[in-house]
């Protein structure tokens, strides 16, 4: 027995279709959704290295697109400076996220815990693209004077 309203009737045709594939209560708040979400499939667990691996291509990008050309532009002092905070924001980020959870982290060839392994992909992310913005606003002219 579906209600009169039909914007209803399609709440309701989710909710209990909602309710029988994930055995959920209807009445759940949204912080305990996500919760038992996590807890039951261990989602942030499960692929730890493309995590830290997306954290640090955001932060690269947000990096060297938005902040970099308008506080630091061609100089170069500037740029290392504001370099060695945005690694360090990707640091502490993966350390919330991975500190004492004995998670090693698969780099190809070799296993690192989470400080080497962000450490070492921001690394990897960040080299190409300096080269590019080094190249693309003349940074290297700031270093010899």
């Amino acid at each position: 027995m579906s209600p009169a309203n039909p914007y209803k009737a399609i709440r309701f045709t989710l909710a209990k279709k909602y309710v029988a594939s994930t055995g959920l209560p209807p009445r759940c708040s949204g912080t305990r959704l996500w919760r038992r979400y996590l807890e039951k499939e261990n989602r942030i667990m499960k692929e730890p290295e493309l995590i830290v691996i997306l954290l640090n291509l955001v932060i690269v990008l947000i990096a060297y697109f938005m902040i970099y050309p308008k506080l630091a532009g061609a100089d170069g002092n500037k740029l290392a400076i504001s370099d060695i905070f945005a690694s360090g924001i990707s640091i502490i980020i993966a350390g919330t996220l991975f500190w004492n959870s004995g998670k090693e982290f698969n780099a190809l060839f070799f296993k690192l815990n989470w400080f080497w392994f962000t450490l070492f992909t921001y690394a990897a992310i960040e080299i190409p693209l300096m080269l590019w913005y080094h190249k693309r606003n003349n940074v290297w002219e700031s270093f010899s004077s």
